[in-house]
């Protein structure tokens, strides 16, 4: 028998303690989006999960801080290359100045950070597509996580 005092769950108190995001832990094998002041760019899993398409459409929504990526036909007008070569899924940044800039004003972001979140598949009439929210996505400045309360400029 041991000496020891064993600690029951009722006996402890979780005052003090807080729940650590899952935002903060890496999550490779889920397709994320980064975005900066001047780009954007998508981790491979987001490719794989839209089968490599070589082309996108994307889709803001201004309110919900929301970004969705769906596949799209070279013909579309609105059809964005994203992908550096056509041979090979190469991940990059996509540089977007007269878009990012305004929507980094419009979400209220600091231009200085660049932001990240994890992306969800959805699908809508039957086509897939990738919805990013930055909501509560992961911000940076450097190679630092900036903590919520620094993440207005």
């Amino acid at each position: 028998m041991s000496d020891k005092k064993e600690l029951r769950i009722e006996d402890m108190s979780l005052e003090g303690f807080r729940i650590v995001q899952s935002q903060y832990f890496s999550k490779l094998l889920e397709p994320s989006m980064t975005i900066w002041s001047t780009s954007i760019s998508f981790n491979m899993m987001a490719y794989a999960a839209l089968n490599n398409c070589d082309k996108i459409q994307i889709l803001v929504h201004d309110k919900e801080k929301s970004v969705i990526i769906k596949p799209s036909h070279s013909q579309e007008p609105n059809a964005i290359d994203w992908k550096k070569t056509t041979s090979k899924t190469k991940s990059g940044r996509l540089e977007c100045t007269a878009f990012m800039r305004p929507l980094f004003q419009m979400w209220g972001l600091n231009p200085e950070c660049r932001y990240r979140t994890i992306g969800r598949v959805v699908q809508n009439d039957r086509k897939v597509m990738l919805c990013f929210n930055f909501e509560n996505s992961v911000s940076m400045k450097g190679l630092k996580t900036v903590k919520d309360n620094e993440r207005e400029s």
